[in-house]
C-alpha cells in the first residue's frame, strides 16, 4: 500500500507492509527543515494485547531514536457519538 501526505511544510512519500503482527511503514521525506529524509514506523499487537509503536528517523545519514509508545486497553472507557 503506498500513502502520501503534506503535513507541517514537508511531503512523504512511502509504504506499508503486514510483517505477521507488524505494521511497517517506510516513508521518504522531502523539505523536513530538520534534515530528515526518512520515516521508519512499526506498530504491532503484543501477546499481553497491548500495542506498540515505534518511530526512527534518518538524519543527516545517520538514523536517530524517534520515540515509542504503548497503547493500553481501558476496560471502563466507553464510545461515545455525538
Amino acid at each position: 500500500m503506498s500513502q502520501e501526505g503534506y503535513t507541517a511544510g514537508f511531503f512523504t512519500t512511502g509504504t506499508m507492509t503486514v510483517d505477521g503482527q507488524r505494521l511497517v511503514s517506510r516513508e521518504t521525506v522531502t523539505g523536513n527543515a530538520q534534515g530528515i529524509t526518512e520515516v521508519e514506523s512499526v506498530n504491532e499487537l503484543l501477546p499481553d494485547g497491548r500495542m506498540r509503536s515505534t518511530a526512527r528517523y534518518l538524519k543527516g545519514g545517520q538514523w536517530v531514536g524517534g520515540r515509542e509508545v504503548l497503547y493500553v486497553v481501558d476496560p471502563a472507557a466507553q464510545v461515545i457519538f455525538k
